[in-house]
């Protein structure tokens, strides 16, 4: 049924994924300007690596790589630094904000990392895609992101902030505390544990609390685990991060597969417009497939397959006369898949499947009552035609696992199916003409476990 080279598929998939096509050439743009007392910082980027930084200047110095450059405007309370759209090409850039120490900022990142340092103003972030770490910040915080790691920490001699919030839809929220902090810690996650709080906490395993002082620090993780580091770990907790996210970058390799289930598919519904008007039975409705998939993973990288069918069968009853009709459907391909958010609990990827789909149909034709042998060898009483329709698909997708166990973890994927038959076979790979038109395309959506490590 998939009678179309693999090579036309490397080579798409080569295109989609080459570097040069993602990175575009880089270019530095600096910026500095006064900012004048009571006045705000507000960063909004749709995909950036932000640095923001506390220091003792009276002025803001912005330093950014890549394209496109930021644009500044400023306003009578508050100075504004935007990242334009970037496009599917580039990846943004890298952007360095050095502000005074004291003064109030606002972030906004669509996807990318925000690292923030030494701020003693009101701080505000929002991240939709990309970790969060943050370091020496004493004033009122409130950062989240949907999906990604917070990270925060505070060495000895340092100001806790009188109220801080951490959390995360996806993803760990870690904190690295002098030992002598008096502060009061809450923290809750759906489906994680929550480690370093002590003995003495309060609550349920998925929601505690502990400590006292006027300081309070509430941690949150939708899916992820919360870990606090007091002590020695915890003054260097920042330094001891970078270094564990060093080495996770140099090597990391995974694999495993599972079974899926998916739906739903539409093509039926072509189908059944070229078949019920000789006759045959409609085969029912939108249905579900079975599937599989497996990749191996090397770093943020993964390549692997899938694929996914469905046989459905109807049959009609219509004076002497038996209809069936078989339709018989599958898809399947290559995938390429990249990381974007690796954590303890769940990992977030987006990627594509190149490759092909097609089916297989079957219309047949009897009378009611028995017959001989003669007219079953004759074919006087009995009609069957089988033919193939096949074609190219392909399928961008995102795919969400979440880990229940070390090697068990539920996982599901979202994508948008393009695939319409233009190649059909009837009787030893004759060709058929004047056929109708199978159109699959549309939003797939599956779930299933997977087994790996």
């Amino acid at each position: 049924m998939y009678n179309h080279s693999l090579t036309i598929i490397f080579l798409i998939a080569i295109l989609a994924f080459s570097p040069a096509a993602l990175v575009a050439q880089e270019a530095d743009f600096t910026h500095s300007a006064p900012l004048a007392p009571g006045m705000a910082i507000k960063i909004d980027c749709r995909a950036a690596k932000v640095r923001l930084i506390g220091t003792d200047s009276q002025s803001v110095d912005i330093v950014a790589k890549g394209h496109p450059a930021p644009v500044v405007a400023a306003g009578e309370s508050v100075l504004t630094v935007t990242v334009p759209e970037s496009g599917l090409k580039r990846l943004g850039p890298e952007v360095s904000v050095s502000i005074p120490r004291n003064a109030a900022a606002t972030v906004e990142l669509g996807v990318g990392d925000l690292e923030v340092e030494g701020l003693g103003g009101l701080l505000e972030a929002r991240v939709g895609v990309g970790n969060i770490l943050m370091s020496r910040v004493s004033a009122q915080a409130s950062v989240r992101t949907g999906t990604g790691n917070v990270r925060a920490s505070w060495r000895a001699g340092d100001v806790l902030p009188e109220q801080c919030r951490l959390s995360t839809g996806i993803g760990d929220v870690e904190v690295g505390l002098p030992r002598e902090a008096e502060v009061r810690i809450t923290a809750e996650t759906g489906l994680g544990s929550i480690r370093g709080l002590g003995p003495g906490a309060s609550g349920t395993s998925r929601s505690k609390s502990a400590g006292a002082g006027d300081r309070s620090l509430a941690l949150a993780a939708g899916i992820g685990d919360i870990r606090i580091s007091r002590g020695e770990d915890g003054d260097h907790y920042g330094d001891h991060w970078k270094e564990r996210r060093r080495e996770r970058a140099r090597a990391h390799f995974g694999g495993g597969g599972g079974f899926f289930v998916s739906w739903p598919d539409r093509s039926y519904r072509d189908f059944n417009a070229a078949t019920v008007p000789h006759g045959y039975p409609a085969v029912g409705k939108e249905s579900h497939a079975w599937g599989g998939e497996g990749y191996a993973q090397f770093n943020r990288f993964r390549i692997g397959g899938m694929g996914w069918g469905q046989k459905i069968e109807a049959r009609s009853s219509l004076d002497d006369t038996l209809r069936y009709a078989t339709y018989n459907y599958g898809y399947g391909g290559l995938t390429l898949e990249y990381v974007v958010l690796r954590s303890s609990r769940a990992d977030l990827s987006f990627g594509a499947m190149l490759g092909a789909g097609g089916a297989d149909i079957r219309l047949a034709r009897a009378v009611k009552s028995d017959i001989t042998w003669d007219e079953a060898a004759g074919l006087d009483d009995y009609r069957e035609v089988s033919v193939v329709a096949s074609g190219l698909a392909g399928m961008p997708m995102a795919r969400l696992k979440i880990r229940l166990l070390s090697r068990l973890s539920i996982q599901g994927h979202a994508g948008y199916l393009y695939c319409r038959s233009s190649d059909w076979k009837y009787r030893e790979d004759r060709d058929l003409f004047n056929v109708p038109r199978l159109d699959a395309s549309g939003w797939v959506f599956a779930a299933g476990p997977h087994f790996g490590f």
